[in-house]
């Protein structure tokens, strides 16, 4: 009996220090500005190619706001690994992978959207065994969807 009041003890203790931890190293330091610069990293691969993005988040956005687009950091770093291989096939499937982790929440109201159409196209291509005119297409897109997600979130994402 003693010892498990002695290893709640401890534990409780460990826990205490974990939270005074986590909670100092999220305040800022006295001379450092008050708005923490608060950036995700994603990193991808495929093949021999390796890449790693970042997404900048405005000042004081929500946890969840931020959770919501990780998908951004994905997609940049496997627009990244398309434009880095030398093997089209690779370099098609990258930017595939990059448009199923943007997802489909990125275009700004307003905007004529015709990338659906080309990606039809790039998978026609592919279909064709054209795959460094289907990878061409499917980065060029995975590239223009990023611009508009990050037009759209402008207030929230760089």
């Amino acid at each position: 009996m003693a010892r498990v009041t002695i290893l709640r003890a401890i534990s409780m203790k460990a826990l205490l220090l974990a939270l005074a931890c986590s909670c100092a190293s999220t305040r800022p330091a006295p001379d450092r500005p008050q708005e923490l610069d608060l950036t995700m990293t994603a990193h991808r691969a495929l093949g021999d190619v390796q890449a790693d993005a970042v997404v900048r988040f405005a000042p004081g956005l929500d946890p969840a706001a931020r959770a919501r687009h990780a998908g951004l950091a994905g997609a940049r770093a496997w627009l990244q690994v398309a434009r880095g291989s030398k093997d089209p096939a690779h370099a098609y499937a990258a930017a595939q992978h990059g448009t199923d982790e943007l997802g489909k929440d990125y275009t700004p109201s307003g905007t004529n959207n015709d990338t659906g159409t080309k990606l039809q196209l790039a998978a026609t291509r592919a279909d064709e065994n054209d795959l460094v005119g289907a990878a061409r297409i499917a980065v060029e897109i995975l590239d223009e969807r990023i611009q508009m997600y990050v037009r759209r979130y402008q207030a929230e994402v760089q």
